[in-house]
């Protein structure tokens, strides 16, 4: 038996707890940042103007680590899987998640740094 999708929720891309992908992640990352959900839900009105409370703030958070956490086994096991002989090893390999892209002069408690020749 499957869970209803209602054609709004679909249109308007909702996620199946009723979140939306944008204010999912902007729970996800004042959950993160906070030292407790109560105030990551204060974080997120502050940022939106809409109310959450701390239980759904914890939900999206811990939901967006277990699919973390589900993704870095998969790669895991992939990684450490015994191809056959005729597997070419490069097909096997991960993409790269998040290109640099360019780089410049970072900054790290005041100090610059050089990357890439590039400051």
């Amino acid at each position: 038996m499957g869970q209803t999708t209602f054609p709004l929720d679909e249109k308007l891309q909702l996620r199946k707890d009723s979140w939306s992908g944008g204010a999912a992640r902007v729970m996800t990352q004042c959950g993160l940042r906070e030292p407790s959900f109560e105030q990551a839900a204060e974080g997120y009105q502050e940022a939106t103007g809409g109310e959450v409370s701390g239980t759904s703030v914890r939900r999206v958070t811990q939901g967006f680590g277990r699919e973390v956490r589900a993704r870095q086994r998969h790669e895991a096991d992939q990684a450490a899987e015994v191809g056959s002989f005729e597997d070419v090893p490069q097909e096997r390999w991960l993409e790269l998640q998040v290109p640099l892209e360019e780089a410049g002069n970072l900054s790290s408690d005041g100090t610059m740094i050089l990357v890439r020749e590039a400051g």
